[in-house]
């Protein structure tokens, strides 16, 4: 396997384990490992394949650019401002300017290289290793499957998408190009999470994959399925 892609798969894997003060972690939905099947994006009951690399330091920063300049997207983007030599935020799409500013001033991000809405990215022809998709959840399907598609690798916040069948194209579309897609599932490590799958009724656990992406973000049951296996 190509050096610069190991490095390129380090340094997301990193960003989704210690990305926010160690509050993100990564799932892999994307490249299997070279002596795995590759998964079916056809199927009802996908599964990726275990990990089997280990961490190291990449030889030169990964550079990324940043759709969704809240929050989130602040959070992770922080990661390279404590490590410039991991990571490198070149670019931001963000509709209300003052985060979009916020953003670019941070980073030093020139002017052309900052958007109103994650549309214009790919307006643009590819110019950096990854995306970083921190947009609300409802908007999750769209970038992901440009991103994608221009040949970008993805951290993608949870939730993937909106329903079971957008999940399968961006896994469809990650398998076709031989990409790397990381989902930050970043509530399962903090304290109160294990908590709440021990309080929920077994009933509970009985959620179809596509119920549990639907969830509204707001309630106690949600943030739970951040660790309750789906039936």
């Amino acid at each position: 396997m190509p050096a610069d892609h190991l490095n390129r798969r380090d340094v997301l894997k990193a960003g989704a384990l210690v990305l926010g003060a160690g509050y993100a972690a990564g799932e892999v939905v994307g490249k299997a490992a070279a002596a795995s099947p590759a998964p079916d994006p056809t199927s009802d009951t996908l599964e990726a394949p275990p990990s089997t690399y280990e961490w190291r330091r990449p030889d030169r920063p990964v550079t990324a650019v940043v759709v969704g300049a809240g929050n989130r997207g602040n959070v992770y983007a922080s990661y390279a401002a404590r490590h410039p030599e991991e990571l490198r935020i070149v670019g931001v799409a963000e509709p209300i300017p003052h985060r979009r500013a916020r953003m670019a001033a941070a980073h030093g991000i020139a002017a052309d290289r900052q958007w109103v809405t994650w549309e214009h990215v790919f307006e643009a022809a590819k110019f950096c290793d990854a995306v970083i998709i921190t947009t609300p959840d409802d908007l999750h399907h769209g970038p992901a499957m440009a991103g994608l598609g221009a040949g970008y690798d993805l951290l993608l916040e949870k939730a993937i998408a909106q329903s079971w069948q957008e999940c399968k194209d961006i896994l469809r579309r990650t398998t076709e190009g031989g990409r790397i897609v990381e989902v930050c599932y970043v509530l399962s490590y903090t304290p109160y999470t294990p908590s709440n799958t021990h309080c929920a009724k077994p009933e509970y656990w009985r959620m179809t994959p596509s119920r549990m992406m639907r969830q509204n973000s707001a309630g106690p049951l949600p943030r739970s399925c951040q660790r309750l296996p789906p039936s």
